[in-house]
């Protein structure tokens, strides 16, 4: 995948498309905010929004984005065509078991996350964007053929919504985690200790979906949140526990990390280093 088309392709997925093309650019409106004339520049895998002197890479602008509620979408002068583009720019092609791709499954390995434990909530989505193909670790939110797509360039979403399993625990204990690779971290780290902490599970896939919990919050006795330890995490548990008594901020377990996954990445190297001073 090239590097270059990462922040274009992932303003796409949320169909937000350049204002203005040129050859080694692209303007668009900041996304975030009202902006009538187009002030963010975009070129190779970085972004500046002129408006506010703010810029960087993918990480930062997903930050930003996340801030919103909704996006702010603009007219194009022709809004057929507007619309035409952004439900063909991404199209699902097909999707597999975890563990038939090698790219993917060596991902995976960088991770910390096992075939099994992916497999088991995941599937690899082979899609296109316009007329590129590329493929995903692909974990299904609640609406048809829609997926939160992770790969070692890309996070996005194809389609949109929140993600849901149920393992049994309704009117028990709800898990909620911000994105799929905390998930699958947790189920990684505490395998063998599912019935003692596990439940039914709700991935975010973003924190502007962060109101969806209260659809599912009031189903259960006890609802875990792990959100990422970032100032926009911490806010958002925060509110949540301001609206919902039953809802518990268990971030602590990785208090010096930012989420989940940094947390299994860690816990991993020490057991390398264990086992090697052993030797």
């Amino acid at each position: 995948m090239n590097n270059d088309n990462i922040i274009e392709a992932y303003l796409a997925l949320n169909g937000v498309f350049p204002a203005k093309r040129y050859r080694n650019y692209l303007i668009y409106h900041a996304p975030y905010r009202p902006d009538r004339t187009p002030s963010m520049k975009v070129e190779n895998d970085q972004w500046f929004d002129f408006g506010l002197g703010e810029g960087g890479g993918l990480k930062q602008l997903q930050q930003k984005m996340g801030e919103v509620t909704n996006l702010f979408y603009h007219e194009t002068g022709n809004t057929h065509e507007f619309s035409s583009r952004s439900e063909n720019a991404m199209r699902l092609n097909y999707t597999k078991d975890i563990g038939t791709n090698e790219v993917l499954n060596q991902y995976l390995q960088t991770r910390g996350i096992s075939i099994p434990i992916a497999k088991k909530y995941c599937r690899e989505v082979y899609y296109s964007n316009w007329n590129k193909k590329f493929f995903a670790i692909g974990l299904p939110t609640i609406n048809p053929n829609s997926f939160a797509l992770r790969n070692k360039d890309f996070k996005g979403n194809l389609g949109s919504g929140v993600s849901f399993f149920s393992n049994g625990c309704i009117g028990k204990r709800l898990v909620v985690f911000e994105g799929c690779f905390s998930m699958l971290s947790f189920w990684q780290m505490f395998k063998d200790f599912q019935n003692l902490i596990g439940g039914d599970v709700l991935v975010l896939n973003s924190l502007a979906n962060k109101n969806h919990l209260d659809g599912y919050a009031s189903e259960y006795r006890q609802v875990n949140l792990y959100l990422d330890n970032d100032d926009a995490g911490k806010l958002a548990t925060k509110e949540l526990m301001n609206r919902h008594q039953n809802v518990d901020d268990l971030s602590a377990l990785y208090e010096n990390v930012n989420d989940m996954n940094d947390h299994l990445q860690s816990w991993n190297e020490m057991i390398s280093s264990i086992k090697f001073t052993g030797r």
